[in-house]
């Protein structure tokens, strides 16, 4: 059994619902696990939050029974997205958490380092942004050990914005909505500044300009914009 598709998500779902009463009906638990990934993963592209969140629960539940629970991380990684969605995020951010604890981390790298930034992401809405900084940097240390240099040039444009404001989230659909820049302190405008010049700079090292232009000019004007009068800060 592989990935859910969605091109008709009611009869999939279906179909897993009645696999999954088979697999506890026979007590196949490795069956039972997989099936309720599956839908867990359903629900989510289909937007069944609630639903997906219950099929997580009951699998987490279900893992305190056996010894052999397959691949908690994801399972747990899934909770924090139904968590975070429907703004439960202190319960998303330790479920992030805890599917880094059980990642293999030579194996799932990628993974680790987006749940870590998903954690800064949690962080800076519940505006600790000390917290936020850290998991910002050990993900931009992870996603430069993989070479994903666009996504060291996010975590340096959103740590520069950490700096400056509060970045308030619609969690419903996970969309940033800017706010209004407020004078802050000659300080935390120097750090804003830095890292907004670091992403600029892989941008350029790696040639990503063209490929990542939006993010490039939206940096570019947040240092030559409306900020140009604190700028000359050194």
């Amino acid at each position: 059994m592989g990935n859910p598709n969605t091109e008709n998500p009611l009869e999939e779902l279906s179909k897993y619902e009645k696999e999954l009463e088979l697999a506890k009906n026979s007590a196949n638990t490795s069956e039972i696990f997989h099936i309720l990934l599956n839908l867990g993963k359903l629900c989510y592209k289909i937007e069944a939050y609630e639903l997906g969140l219950k099929y997580i629960q009951e699998a987490i539940e279900f893992s305190k029974k056996y010894s052999d629970f397959p691949t908690p991380y994801e399972f747990y990684k899934l909770l924090g997205d139904f968590n975070f969605k429907q703004g439960l995020l202190n319960d998303a951010y330790d479920a992030y958490y805890r599917s880094n604890k059980e990642i293999p981390k030579k194996k799932f790298l990628k993974l680790l380092a987006e749940n870590t930034f998903k954690l800064g992401k949690i962080s800076e809405i519940l505006d600790k942004k000390s917290r936020a900084i850290q998991h910002f940097k050990e993900a931009e240390k992870i996603f430069e050990k993989l070479g994903l240099h666009a996504e060291r040039v996010r975590i340096y444009h959103r740590m520069g914005l950490v700096y400056l404001k509060k970045i308030s989230v619609n969690v419903t659909t996970g969309i940033d909505k800017i706010g209004t820049y407020d004078w802050v302190g000659e300080a935390r405008f120097k750090k804003a500044r830095k890292n907004f010049k670091h992403a600029i700079m892989i941008l350029e090292q790696y040639n990503l300009k063209e490929a990542e232009s939006g993010l490039y000019n939206t940096i570019r004007a947040n240092l030559k914009g409306k900020f140009s009068d604190y700028w000359s800060f050194r």
